[in-house]
């Protein structure tokens, strides 16, 4: 799957709520440009722009953020501290997001197709918490796939439901973790498995994960969970793995294909 498809990672991966990822637009220094063809501004810069447009009148902007800037340039150097707090004080945040995803996510997009018109565009991965429900409509927008990564022992439907209601689209499990031990590294700060327990782990992961209508996959991680300090592969995933492959059709209520009749 991975070379038949685009995954682009960026702002919108990291593991935080939607406050965070407001916060962290409004102190960028700099951001990163997205393929050729971005706006040649950073994001502080972009963010004064669409709200001196969205306002017109900076003491408009001050109402609401609780500022008392005298230019629209002292916008572009707001902290995070500066920011009001609280999901409902942040409208204005809300939109500037969203502009920032639709036109991360379209230019991506268009780069892709431009290029690689053959393959699918997987998004950016997004990374367990969702971020508001405007930023993955965004993406839905213009990615082929959802890529979200999940942690938790197995995909819990309703969590990725939420996603699907928001994006439209279905959804590839960029990265399913259930860590196995290993002699071959420091021992980790979260719970790891033996291979008979990651055995069934995985048998359970894979099969509510293809139950559910938007599921379109899975990637494993991490590679400690494959194979053991010999890099041989773990035989109770190896044969998880084939179990799921034998009993995915039935899981998906789908018909298995056999032979065209001679």
């Amino acid at each position: 799957m991975k070379a038949a498809c685009w995954s682009a990672t960026g702002l919108f991966q990291k593991q935080r709520p939607f406050p965070y990822c407001t916060a962290m637009l409004a102190r960028l220094d700099t951001a990163p440009r997205v393929c050729k063809g971005f706006p040649d501004v950073f994001a502080p810069e972009w963010r004064e722009h669409f709200m001196q447009k969205r306002y017109g009148e900076l003491a408009g902007f001050n109402r609401d953020f609780g500022t008392e800037f005298t230019e629209w340039s002292q916008v572009r150097g707001m902290t995070a501290d500066q920011l009001p707090q609280g999901e409902g004080d942040l409208l204005p945040m809300v939109d500037f997001a969203e502009h920032f995803a639709d036109r991360y996510f379209s230019v991506v997009s268009s780069c892709i197709k431009k290029h690689d018109p053959n393959h699918l565009y997987l998004g950016c991965r997004f990374v367990r918490c969702m971020p508001h429900k405007r930023i993955v409509s965004a993406a839905g927008r213009y990615c082929d796939v959802m890529s979200v990564n999940c942690y938790s022992l197995w995909p819990h439907e309703e969590e990725f439901e939420r996603w699907y209601r928001a994006a439209g689209r279905p959804i590839q499990l960029g990265e399913l973790g259930l860590p196995g031990q290993s002699h071959s590294s420091v021992r980790p700060c979260f719970p790891v498995f033996n291979d008979e327990t990651i055995g069934q782990l995985v048998r359970q992961s894979g099969e509510k994960w293809s139950k559910q209508p938007w599921s379109l996959g899975f990637h494993w991680f991490p590679h400690e969970a494959l194979t053991g300090i010999q890099d041989q592969p773990r035989q109770p995933f190896v044969d998880a793995l084939v179990h799921i492959t034998e009993h995915l059709h039935e899981w998906r209520g789908v018909k298995e294909i056999g032979p065209k009749s001679p």
